[in-house]
């Protein structure tokens, strides 16, 4: 009985907290970009590239609240892109072309295949948060 009284306040707990955090930040829109480097691109270099991204684009524009850079033990990498609103994301990826910061990034990765399903970009909406 005791027992059931604890783990009942635990869910009233953490469903209000989840619903605290989604009604504060539904809005934010996070980007996951898996990637592969090309063979001959060292780390040193993809990690000289991601800082020069990050600070001659990417924090320079509108709604960029933060991003992450995540390797596995296989040597695959991925980008987490943290943004105010999808709009701002959409308005970022339009001055992409025009980035030699952007270009240079790119040029170390190995191309998205647009037939494979499992590469890309995908986009998501955050819905909760737990810290």
């Amino acid at each position: 009985m005791i027992r059931n009284l604890f783990l009942t306040g635990l869910i009233v707990l953490f469903s209000s907290t989840a619903s605290i955090a989604n009604s504060e930040e539904s809005k934010e829109f996070v980007q996951f970009v898996p990637f592969h480097t090309l063979e001959d691109v060292r780390e040193g270099a993809l990690l000289e590239a991601s800082e020069k991204l990050q600070e001659g684009f990417l924090s320079l524009q509108e709604g960029f609240i933060k991003r992450e850079l995540l390797r596995d033990e296989n040597g695959k990498w991925a980008d987490l892109i943290y943004w105010e609103s999808k709009e701002d994301s959409e308005n970022a990826a339009l001055k992409v072309p025009q980035s030699d910061v952007c270009g240079h990034y790119f040029s170390l990765i190995e191309p998205f295949d647009p037939e494979d399903p499992s590469q890309g970009v995908f986009t998501f909406t955050k819905i909760s948060n737990w810290e």
